[in-house]
């Protein structure tokens, strides 16, 4: 017999409240939190809603003459915030009455703010008038809004952008993100766009018809001769075909930046919620958002300072490594790859090490029921890859473009380069499954026969790849957003490497 919710609630109430009674130190409460935090009662049974509920609903919490200004404290004020509707509204009284302060952090660590419906918000709002209350929604109320025009434009350029299908749209992302690598590469400026560009494909997942996910040569071959072509041979096309291609460029790049502020706009919400260094003021339809003191971004300046000296410390272990093995003799395909091959084993074991010493990773890889591989050979394949990628493509656009080549001259220069020796050098590639394992098969030298070497490079494929058909139907099934880092992606017919 299935045990009642409210049964359940109560369970974890008489946990919590049995784990603070059997405390003697002053640090009861915190005992009781860090439980709470740890996912205790651990029952399966038992949900994440359920225990915030009990926890809530725990006779202490009046008792208490004063709580203590920790993060601890703020911390699980908020993690119970999240479920709105369920807190007893009890509860927000007496934290009120405690410390007015900590449940205003609590909203900011829960982000409840973002919810328009709140049930506590509603409350705070209606029966606390005083100005720090004012003050805080009227700069979350800013804050929200502020996304509110981009939200709009992105949701505009959409719906201009939706006939696109999913290999159209890779078209076009492939020159803005060429354009933008080189621009950043000249420039010395650095910027993560992984985000951005994670967030336009999974938006584009989730909107995509089914039958516009549906690949094929003939499809690809239909995207390249509608959305491609006439922007890298523009003389062999109609102007109208031209300007209607640049015109879905220019939708596309705006698009991006759009999403690109959004996602900016919503770093300064995050720093809002969850930074203790961060305070805020509300100024006449201006909320301003700002450090108390330096300490953060020293401690940033001194955490970059030491992410570097790690990177070298085990690239060099990396080299070591690759010095004293047996990889150090052998050569690696062509002449003139030696040192991109060599760089890449080299990365391939200081990889090795780290997830070893580190995480503990075991070494040996299952890719299949009856397929296992190591994992110096399946983080090789990555490395290779990457290096093979900057050989056939980085080196010789970087090479035109700083002979004075503009970048659509260099990526067609590029792709009849590449039809001449038979191969596929447009912006984006693809290939089927099969094809690419057989190209990529000598890379397995543990394997003595080609069936073996074939059947580990397909399982490394599989491995480091993400179907898209399947992302899209768990993005749609769920209604949420699902974080996967979109880097090799294959779908039923399409091996795709960014």
């Amino acid at each position: 017999m299935r045990e009642a919710s409210s049964t359940k609630v109560d369970r974890c109430k008489s946990h919590y409240e049995a784990i603070y009674n059997d405390s003697t130190s002053q640090q009861s409460l915190e005992r009781v939190l860090h439980a709470f935090l740890n996912g205790a009662p651990s029952a399966s049974a038992i949900t994440s809603r359920e225990r915030a509920i009990g926890l809530a609903s725990a006779s202490f919490w009046p008792q208490q003459k004063r709580l203590p200004n920790s993060s601890l404290i703020k911390f699980s004020i908020g993690k119970l915030l999240i479920f709105d509707g369920a807190i007893p509204l009890s509860f927000i009284n007496v934290l009120i009455n405690l410390d007015a302060e900590l449940l205003r952090w609590g909203i900011r660590y829960s982000q409840l703010f973002e919810n328009r419906d709140s049930v506590i918000c509603e409350l705070l709002r209606t029966n606390y008038q005083s100005d720090d209350w004012i003050e805080l929604f009227a700069v979350c109320d800013r804050l929200l809004n502020q996304l509110q025009p981009n939200k709009d434009a992105i949701n505009a350029l959409e719906k201009k952008l939706q006939f696109l299908s999913i290999t159209d749209f890779f078209s076009y992302l492939s020159l803005l993100a060429w354009q933008q690598y080189f621009d950043h590469l000249f420039t010395d400026t650095k910027f993560d766009y992984g985000r951005v560009y994670d967030r336009l494909l999974r938006t584009k997942l989730l909107s995509v018809k089914p039958v516009n996910m549906q690949v094929s040569e003939v499809s690809i071959a239909q995207s390249l001769k509608s959305h491609l072509m006439p922007l890298l041979l523009p003389e062999s096309h109609p102007q109208k075909a031209v300007s209607q291609c640049i015109k879905n460029l220019e939708l596309v790049t705006d698009l991006f930046d759009q999403t690109k502020e959004l996602i900016d706009y919503e770093g300064s919400i995050d720093w809002f919620s969850y930074s203790e260094n961060c305070r805020y003021q509300f100024l006449p339809d201006k909320a301003v958002l700002f450090d108390v003191d330096d300490s953060e971004s020293k401690r940033w300046i001194r955490t970059g300072y030491k992410s570097d000296l790690l990177w070298h410390y085990w690239i060099n272990r990396g080299v070591q490594q690759f010095s004293s093995s047996e990889f150090a003799s052998v050569k690696f395909g062509l002449e003139e790859s030696q040192d991109a091959n060599m760089t890449a084993v080299a990365k391939a074991l200081r990889s090795c090490i780290q997830l070893e010493t580190i995480y503990g990773i075991d070494n040996t890889i299952q890719l299949s029921p009856t397929t296992d591989i190591s994992l110096f050979e399946l983080i090789l394949t990555t490395e290779l890859h990457s290096a093979l990628y900057t050989k056939e493509y980085v080196r010789p656009l970087h090479e035109n473009l700083t002979q004075g080549a503009a970048l659509m001259g260099a990526l067609t220069a590029l792709m009849l380069q590449g039809f001449s020796q038979n191969e596929n050098r447009l912006p984006f590639t693809w290939s089927k499954l099969k094809t690419k394992s057989l190209r990529i098969n000598d890379w397995f030298i543990s394997e003595k026969s080609s069936e073996s070497r074939e059947e580990k490079a397909l399982g490394a494929l599989a491995f480091w790849s993400l179907d898209l058909n399947a992302l899209s139907d768990e993005l749609k099934s769920h209604h949420r957003v699902v974080h996967h880092q979109l880097n090799t992606v294959n779908t039923k017919r399409l091996c795709r490497n960014c």
